[in-house]
């Protein structure tokens, strides 16, 4: 099921991080100009997969960290 959603999915520019998580959901970190950007991204190409069956969203407001190194112990 994730290769069915995955092969797709890697063709949209959109979509900047995809994960498979251990549980009931697969994650996606997508980036768009404007949340009318986001809209037509959620409703217009991510329902159109047919492995998609539901989808929570949660808009970003502002970056705490990013990019910071991981610190293996």
């Amino acid at each position: 099921v994730f290769d069915a959603f995955a092969a797709p999915i890697r063709q949209v520019a959109d979509v900047e991080v995809c994960h498979m998580v251990a549980g009931g959901f697969d994650d996606l970190s997508t980036r768009h100009r404007d949340m009318a950007a986001c809209r037509i991204f959620l409703s217009g190409r991510l329902l159109d997969l047919p492995s998609v069956r539901a989808m929570r969203t949660c808009a970003v407001m502002e970056a705490g960290i990013e990019g910071a190194p991981m610190v293996l112990e």
